[in-house]
C-alpha cells in the first residue's frame, strides 16, 4: 500500500470528503498507462516505519531506551530545576489491577512530561509491606504446615517477609511491562520492611514523643474482630445497606425534683396517677449489642420533650417520654400482627401529657433491665449533638462502644468515678464481666457480640419487659476495608497520636497545596479537621514495633525520647525482628534499669497509615538538600481513598516534625506541593469489577493478549493511551471495546507520523527562517504554536485528556484531512528543490517534532519509533540493544513565539468556513453525476455579488494559493476572466453563495496533466502542466528522455 493509501485510511469522517482526494489504491502517476509513465519522476514518499505496530514483537525492541536507561541518562544530563514525583506505595500483596495501570500509567506521563521539558526527575517506586493481608497469608501457609503461627511472631514475620518478597518481584514485572520510567533496581526502590525505612519511622515517632504527642489510652476504638486489631478511620469503608436490628427500650425513671415540680405545672398531670405502668426513658439505639454496657441517656437540653400515653391499641397505657417532635413518627410506626380485618397494628395515637425542655430532665435518672439492683440508678446527661431528627430524642449512651459516648462521660467528670465497662474480648465475644449484671446477661457469654448479638440481647430484652417494639433497619455501618467485615467500636488500651495539638498547623499547609480535582482540598482539610486523635497502635505482629516497655508489676509505660533513641540504637544493629527475640532489659536505656524491677516488652506495632506515611522521610534523604524552602515533593498522585489514608497520615506525620513554634507558622510545609487524585477503574458498565461478576481484567490482558483469537495483544501504548484519555477525575470505565478503540485512535495518529516520515526522512530540511512561507504554512505553524502552549499547560494542570483529545484533533482534522492533504500534492509532483516544497517539508518537519514530543509521554514506544526512522534507519533496531539515543534526549520540541501568526489565523480562518462552503457545492456535483473529483473543476468567485467584504480583501491578497487551499484545479476571481469551452458537451454549473461568497463549481478550463492529474495543462497538446514539465526536464537533464520503455 502506499503512503497516501495510508493517509486515507487514517483520516477521520470530517471535511473535506473523500471525492476530492487521492482515491484509495490510486497512486500519483498511477493509473493509465501515460500516468505510469512519470511515476519515476516524483518525489514519492519512502520509510521503513511500519504501518503496523505489531506491539507484541517490536515493543522490547525500544523499551530499553525509555525505561530504565532514560531515567538514569536524565538524571546525570538534566540540569534544570528537580521535579518530584513521590510513589505512594501499592500493597505488596497479589497481582496487579488495571487500577495499577491507571496510576503508574499516569504518573509516568506526568515525570516524561517534566523530564522533557529538561526538569532532573526524581521518581522512586515503594512497596507497602506490612500489614494484616500477608501475615493472614503467613498464617495460613504456617498453619498448613503444622506450626503454631500465633506462638511464634518470628516464623510468622519471616514467612511474611517471604511472602512480600515474592509479590514485589512478581508486581516490579508487571510495573515494568507498563514501560514507566523508573529504575527499578532495589537499591533504588523504597519498601517499607527494609530496616532503613523502619529506622526512619521509629525516629519519626520519637520525635512525637518528644513533643508529646503519644499517649496511651483505655478508651473506645474501632476493632476488627476478624482480624483482633484496632483500625483507624483510613482503614474503614461503609456498607451502604447494612441490615441491622434498631429497638425501642423502656428504661423506668426515677422522677427527680426539678422534673417533679415541672409536671405538677402541666395541665394532665394528675392522670398520671392512673398510668398503667411507670413512666419510661423510651430510648432507641441501631446498636442493641451494646445495651448491657449502657450508663447514661443524653439528651439536649434546649429540646423539648412531651411526656405522653399511648391511648389505644397494643400500646395502649404505656407512658414515657420522647422528644416533642418524634411523637408523630412513633406513633404511626406498624408493630408485629395486625387486627382481624389484616390490617398491621401500629403504636397509635398518643395523648401529650406534660412538655417539659430538655434541661429539666437531668436531675432525673433511670434503672435498664441489666443493671443490678445494689448499683446506682443510672443519669441522664446533656449532649447538644442529639437531635430530633431520628428516633426519640433520648440517646442510649455506653462510652465504652462510642467516641461521642466516651466524650461526654469524660466531660462529666464520670471517667474519674467509674470505670468504662466493655465485656467484649479481642474476638468479638462476651466476656465473664457479665457476670456483674443482671437481668440474664450472663447468658451471652461467649457469644459474639457486634450485630450478631442484637437478636440474643433483644430475647433478653423481651424477657425482661424492657422492649417497646423492634424490626429491621438498612442504614451505613463501617467496615474492615481489608477484609470487608463489619467493625464494632470497643473500649481497650490503645496508642494514640494527639492530633488535636498539630492539625491548625496541618491546615495551614493545606492552604499552599494544589489540588486536582479542586474539590480535594475541602475533603481533605474537613477529614483533619474532625480528628482530634489517631490511633496507632495494632495488635499484630508483622509491623513496626512500637518501641515501649511496661513495668512488670504496675503496667506503666516507659515511652521517653532518651528510651526510644536506646531501642533504635539496638534495632539499627540487630534489626527490628529482634525485639520479639532479645531481652526485654536490653532495650532498657541505663538511666532507667533498676535491679528491683522487671520489665516486659510491648506487643504491639505501628499502623499501617503510619508505615507509608512515613515515606516522606526517605524521600528527604534522597532529595532534601534540593528542596529547602519547598515541599519535598512537586506531586502526591494517587486514588481518592487516599484522602483518608496516605494524603492524610503523610501530612500529619510531616508536620509532626517540623517547627511547631508560633513564629513558624509560615514556613509549615505539606510534604507536597500537588495533590492529584483519581477515581476507580470500572468496566464499561461502569459496575465495580470483582472475581463474583467476571468481570476484572488484568493490564497483561490488554497488554499480551487474551486466550481468544480476539483477544490481541495491544502492548502498553494503547493502554497507556486509555489511561490518559480518561477523565480521571471520576470513574474510568475499561473493556475490550474501549481499548479496541484507544487502539484505532492510536492508529490513526502513528499513521499520520508515518505519513510525515516518509517525506522528510529522505530529504533535506531546511530552517524555517531559510524559506519563505505563504499563507497557508504561515497558519500551520500558528496553529502548531497554539497546540504547544495549549498542551504544555495542559500537562502542567494534569488534564492529560485534553492532551489526548487535542493531538487527536491535530492528527485526524488539522492535518490528516486539511494539510497533509494539500500538502502531498507539493510535496510529491513540485521539483525536489522548488522553493514551495522546502518550505512545506520544513512546516512538516516542525509539525512532526511537536507532534512527538506531545506523544511522547503518553506513548513512549511510538515517539522513540518517531525518532528512529526519523534518522532514515533502514530496520528496526537489535534486540537488547544497549546506549541507543533516545527520542527524549532531544527534550521538548516546541514552537518558537515568532511563529505565533495571528494575522494568519484572521485571514485562514474564514477562507476555511469558505472552504466547506466549497466542499458542500462538490458533493451536489458528485452525487448528482456531473463530476468524479475536486481536481476536475475550477471555482470561480464572483466578487461583484459577493457581500463579506473582509473575506473578498483576503481572498484578492492570497488569490495564487486559493487552488492549493481549496483543492481545485483555478480559482477565478472574477467572471470576466473565465475562458469558458465552447463545448456543450459536459458543461455545467453549481452555483452557491457561503459565508457572503457567491461563487460557481464549473468544469475546469486546463486539461488533466499526465503526472499531477491536476487540469492545470494549458494546451491539450501539451506533454504536461508548466510545473510537471519544468520538474521532468530537470529529471531527464540528469537521466536521460523519458519513453515508453523507460525503467
Amino acid at each position: 500500500m502506499m503512503v497516501q493509501d495510508c493517509i486515507a485510511r487514517s483520516q477521520a469522517p470530517a471535511p473535506p470528503p473523500a471525492h476530492h482526494r487521492t482515491p484509495a489504491g490510486q497512486a500519483f502517476g498511477g493509473g493509465s498507462s501515460n500516468e505510469k509513465l512519470y511515476s519515476g519522476t516524483l518525489q514519492l514518499p519512502k520509510t521503513a516505519f511500519p504501518m503496523a505496530a505489531s506491539p507484541e514483537k517490536r515493543e522490547k525492541l525500544f523499551r530499553r531506551r525509555t525505561t530504565y536507561e532514560l531515567y538514569a541518562w536524565q538524571r546525570e544530563n538534566n540540569t534544570g530545576p528537580s521535579f518530584v514525583l513521590h510513589d505512594g506505595p501499592p500493597y505488596a500483596n497479589g497481582p496487579l489491577h488495571i487500577g495499577h495501570a491507571l496510576n503508574k500509567i499516569l504518573k509516568d506521563v506526568i515525570i516524561r512530561y517534566h523530564m522533557l521539558q529538561g526538569r532532573r526527575v526524581h521518581f522512586a517506586p515503594g512497596w507497602d509491606c506490612h500489614g494484616l493481608p500477608i501475615e493472614l497469608k503467613a498464617l495460613g501457609t504456617l498453619s498448613s504446615e503444622g506450626a503454631p503461627p500465633t506462638q511464634d511472631p518470628l516464623a510468622l514475620r519471616a514467612e511474611a517477609r517471604r511472602i512480600a518478597e515474592t509479590e514485589i518481584d512478581g508486581q516490579r514485572l508487571g510495573f515494568r511491562s507498563f514501560a514507566l520510567m523508573a529504575n527499578w533496581a532495589e537499591q533504588s526502590t523504597y519498601r517499607t520492611f527494609d530496616l532503613t525505612y523502619e529506622l526512619k519511622q521509629l525516629q519519626i515517632f520519637r520525635e512525637m514523643v518528644h513533643k508529646g504527642l503519644i499517649y496511651r489510652a483505655y478508651k473506645p476504638v474501632y476493632w476488627s474482630h476478624a482480624s483482633r486489631s484496632a483500625l483507624a478511620e483510613a482503614e474503614l469503608e461503609y456498607h451502604e445497606d447494612f441490615m441491622s436490628h434498631t429497638v425501642f427500650v423502656r428504661y423506668p425513671m426515677q422522677i427527680g425534683p426539678q422534673l417533679r415540680q415541672a409536671m405538677m405545672n402541666e395541665p394532665g398531670s394528675a392522670a398520671l396517677a392512673n398510668a398503667r405502668k411507670p413512666i419510661s426513658a423510651l430510648i432507641w439505639t441501631t446498636t442493641p449489642w451494646t445495651l448491657p454496657s449502657n450508663k447514661a441517656v443524653a439528651v439536649n437540653p434546649e429540646l423539648d420533650y412531651s411526656l405522653v400515653r399511648v391511648q389505644e391499641g397494643p400500646m395502649q397505657g404505656e407512658t414515657f417520654f420522647i422528644g416533642t417532635d418524634r411523637i408523630g413518627f412513633l406513633s404511626n410506626l406498624k408493630l408485629p400482627g395486625s387486627d382481624a380485618g389484616g390490617n398491621r397494628y401500629r403504636v397509635g395515637p398518643m395523648e401529650e401529657l406534660v412538655v417539659v425542655k430538655g434541661a429539666q430532665l437531668l436531675d432525673s435518672t433511670y434503672r435498664h433491665c441489666f443493671l443490678p439492683d445494689d448499683a446506682e440508678p443510672r443519669p441522664i446527661l446533656p449532649a447538644s449533638y442529639v437531635t430530633a431528627s431520628s428516633g426519640t430524642g433520648l440517646v442510649h449512651t455506653a462510652p465504652a462502644h462510642g467516641a461521642e459516648d466516651y466524650e461526654l462521660w469524660r466531660e462529666h467528670g464520670a471517667l474519674r468515678r467509674e470505670q468504662l465497662f466493655s465485656p467484649i474480648d479481642d474476638e468479638g465475644r462476651y466476656t465473664e464481666q457479665l457476670r456483674e449484671l443482671s437481668g440474664g446477661a450472663e447468658n451471652l457469654i461467649g457469644y459474639m457480640a457486634g450485630h450478631r448479638g442484637d437478636a440474643l440481647v433483644i430475647k433478653l430484652l423481651e424477657a425482661n419487659d424492657a422492649l417497646f417494639m423492634s424490626w429491621h433497619l438498612k442504614h451505613s455501618v463501617p467496615i474492615d476495608w481489608r477484609l470487608k467485615q463489619p467493625v464494632m467500636v470497643r473500649a481497650t488500651s490503645q496508642w494514640f497520636a494527639d492530633v488535636g495539638k498539630i492539625k491548625n498547623r496541618a491546615l495551614q499547609a493545606l492552604e499552599k497545596v494544589n489540588f486536582f480535582p479542586a474539590s480535594g482540598k475541602a475533603r481533605l482539610q474537613s477529614l483533619v479537621s474532625g480528628r482530634a486523635e489517631w490511633c496507632i497502635s495494632r495488635q499484630r505482629a508483622w509491623g513496626v514495633p512500637i518501641p515501649v516497655l511496661y513495668d512488670a508489676d504496675t503496667e506503666e509505660a516507659l515511652i521517653t525520647p532518651e528510651n526510644v533513641d536506646h531501642i533504635i540504637a539496638v534495632l539499627a544493629e540487630k534489626g527490628t525482628d529482634y525485639w520479639w527475640e532479645g531481652a526485654a532489659d536490653e532495650f532498657v536505656a541505663p538511666q532507667y534499669r533498676d535491679d528491683f524491677k522487671a520489665w516486659r516488652k510491648g506487643t504491639d506495632t505501628i499502623d499501617v497509615w503510619f508505615d507509608s506515611g512515613s515515606s516522606w522521610a526517605n524521600l528527604a534523604e534522597q532529595v532534601g538538600a534540593e528542596r529547602e524552602g519547598q515541599p519535598l515533593a512537586d506531586v502526591y498522585f494517587e486514588g481518592t481513598d487516599q484522602h483518608r489514608g496516605w494524603f492524610q497520615s503523610s501530612l500529619l506525620t510531616r508536620i509532626a516534625m517540623q517547627d511547631t513554634s508560633s513564629q513558624a507558622a509560615e514556613s509549615v510545609l505539606a510534604p507536597y506541593a500537588n495533590v492529584v487524585t483519581h477515581g476507580f477503574v470500572t468496566d464499561r458498565r461502569g459496575w465495580k469489577m470483582s472475581k463474583s461478576l467476571k468481570n476484572v481484567l488484568g493490564p497483561e490482558f490488554f497488554i499480551d493478549g487474551g486466550h481468544k483469537r480476539n483477544d490481541p495483544a495491544y502492548g502498553a501504548d494503547p493502554l497507556r493511551f486509555w489511561a490518559a484519555s480518561a477523565d480521571y477525575t471520576r470513574s474510568v470505565p475499561i473493556g475490550t471495546l474501549i481499548i479496541k478503540h484507544a487502539d484505532q485512535a492510536l492508529r490513526k495518529i502513528r499513521n499520520t507520523a508515518r505519513f510525515m516520515l516518509a517525506n522528510i526522512s529522505t530529504a533535506e530540511i531546511p530552517s524555517l527562517e531559510d524559506v519563505e512561507l505563504s499563507l497557508l504554512n504561515r497558519y500551520m505553524l500558528h496553529e502548531m504554536y497554539v497546540l504547544d502552549r495549549d498542551v504544555r499547560t495542559a500537562y502542567e494542570t494534569f488534564d492529560f485528556a485534553s492532551v489526548v483529545r487535542k493531538i487527536t484533533h491535530t492528527a485526524n482534522n488539522l492535518l490528516s484531512a486539511f494539510y497533509l492533504d494539500i500538502a502531498k500534492d507539493i510535496l510529491y509532483a513540485d521539483r525536489a528543490n522548488s522553493e514551495q516544497r522546502k518550505a512545506v517539508l520544513a512546516v512538516t518537519d516542525q509539525i512532526l517534532r511537536l507532534y512527538t514530543s506531545v506523544l511522547a509521554p503518553i506513548t513512549p514506544h511510538l515517539a522513540e519509533e518517531i525518532h528512529h526512522f526519523r534518522a532514515d534507519q533502514p530496520v528496526d533496531p537489535q534486540p537488547k540493544e544497549a546506549g541507543a539515543v533516545s527520542f527524549f534526549h532531544s527534550r521538548w520540541q516546541g514552537v518558537d513565539e515568532r511563529w505565533r501568526d495571528e494575522d494568519a489565523a484572521a485571514q485562514m480562518h474564514p477562507m476555511l468556513e469558505l472552504k466547506n462552503g466549497i466542499f458542500a457545492a462538490l458533493e451536489i456535483g458528485r452525487k448528482d453525476g456531473l463530476l468524479k473529483a475536486a481536481l476536475e473543476t475550477d471555482v470561480v468567485i464572483d466578487l461583484d455579488a459577493s457581500t463579506n467584504e473582509a473575506l473578498k480583501g483576503i481572498l484578492e491578497r492570497n488569490g495564487e494559493e486559493l487552488s492549493t487551499i481549496f483543492l481545485v484545479s483555478h480559482v477565478h476571481l472574477s467572471k470576466d476572466k473565465v475562458a469558458r469551452t465552447a463545448s456543450a458537451a459536459g458543461a455545467y454549473s453549481i452555483p452557491a453563495v457561503h459565508s457572503g461568497i457567491a461563487f460557481e463549481i464549473r468544469p475546469s478550463i486546463g486539461h488533466k496533466c499526465a503526472r499531477c492529474r491536476t487540469y492545470r495543462k494549458a494546451v491539450v497538446e501539451d506533454r504536461l502542466c508548466g510545473r510537471c514539465e519544468d520538474a521532468v526536464q530537470i529529471y531527464e537533464a540528469a537521466n536521460g528522455p523519458i519513453t515508453t520503455t523507460s525503467p
